[in-house]
């Protein structure tokens, strides 16, 4: 049965706003436990991908040609914040293939971090793309780049060869061929899948074998998740609170990919897409879906719901409401 599943943003006692949840659950049979909403539709899997474009990078060798730590591996896989740690490990990964900022073509955005923001708003920083949150996806393709012997220049352009072996790589793990790709924040070239082939990409990731590029991966990812996002992100807390045992990526628009293994030693992964592309329902609903099947106790719910902070406040901080996850038949 398809579920219904909504995020109500609560003002006062009643609902102000509604989110409608697309999600799938599955096992490591590739069985559905649980769906809500259109799960046939193919959605931008945006941020998602990027442990897959990293893993594309490592099957070529480019993490031992390069002598990559799991440090610098897990901020290819990154959406971080742009903090110092951040910036530092991408640095280390330019200078390794003898490149500079300059050479990172994602494009400048403010980061989340706040200390490095107000510096570069104060001028005290130079603003450079490194504090994009896609820099080290960037640095880790420039690393394949110069790798395969190809130009680093242009190449965020859709016709550079580099991306026929990151696309390759991707509908091989897919399984199925995208419906199209588009291009992401940061230029690169983003696919179209569905939710389904969203999850089973993630249990491969979670059950990869360990001489595989993907458990390279997944292991980079779960050693240092602070990487992954920051201190403040979903991601990190997320992994961090389930120990080496999950592996968790969030996108723009409301996409969450994440896989973990269960009390009983089973795999499940889970991929949502907020139908609207707001990130208010994404990791509530996540969480309260996994809560919904028993894979996750009430004290871990309530953990990272406390981390999430679904009560809402004005800027008196007054209470004005609250994010509420409603799963119904």
């Amino acid at each position: 049965m398809i579920k219904k599943v909504t995020c109500s943003v609560n003002r006062g006692t009643l609902e102000e706003s509604q989110h409608e949840i697309n999600s799938v659950v599955i096992n490591q049979e590739n069985k559905i436990l649980f769906q809500s909403g259109d799960t046939n539709k193919h959605y931008c899997l945006r941020s998602t991908l990027k442990p897959f474009q990293c893993a594309a990078s490592l099957e070529h060798g480019t993490d031992k040609k390069y002598k990559l730590s799991q440090k610098e591996i897990a901020i290819t896989c990154a959406s971080h914040h742009g903090e110092a740690e951040h910036v530092s490990t991408v640095r280390s990964i330019l200078k390794k293939l003898n490149l500079t900022e300059n050479d990172l073509e994602c494009g400048f955005h403010f980061p989340l971090n706040k200390e490095n923001k107000t510096k570069l708003y104060a001028k005290e920083a130079k603003h450079s793309n490194i504090y994009n949150n896609c820099s080290g996806k960037h640095s880790g393709l420039l690393a394949m780049i110069k790798n395969l012997g190809f130009n680093t220049g242009g190449y965020i352009n859709h016709n550079h060869p580099i991306h026929n072996h990151v696309n390759d790589y991707i509908e091989n793990q897919a399984g199925v061929k995208p419906r199209d790709f588009a291009t992401d924040g940061c230029s690169l070239p983003t696919p179209y899948f569905n939710l389904f082939t969203l999850a089973g990409m993630y249990m491969k990731l979670i059950m990869a074998n360990k001489e595989s590029p993907l458990f390279k991966v997944f292991n980079a990812m779960t050693t240092f998740p602070k990487m992954v996002s920051g201190t403040k992100g979903f991601d990190t807390y997320f992994m961090e609170t389930f120990k080496g045992n999950a592996v968790s990526k969030g996108g723009a628009e409301g996409m969450q990919a994440l896989a973990m293994e269960t009390k009983k030693g089973e795999h499940i992964s889970l991929a949502l897409k907020v139908a609207d592309g707001s990130h208010r329902g994404n990791y509530l609903c996540c969480v309260r879906i996994l809560e919904h099947l028993k894979i996750i106790d009430k004290n871990e719910t309530d953990r990272i719901l406390d981390f999430i902070k679904t009560d809402q406040y004005n800027l008196n901080k007054l209470k004005t409401g609250e994010l509420v996850c409603n799963i119904s038949d």
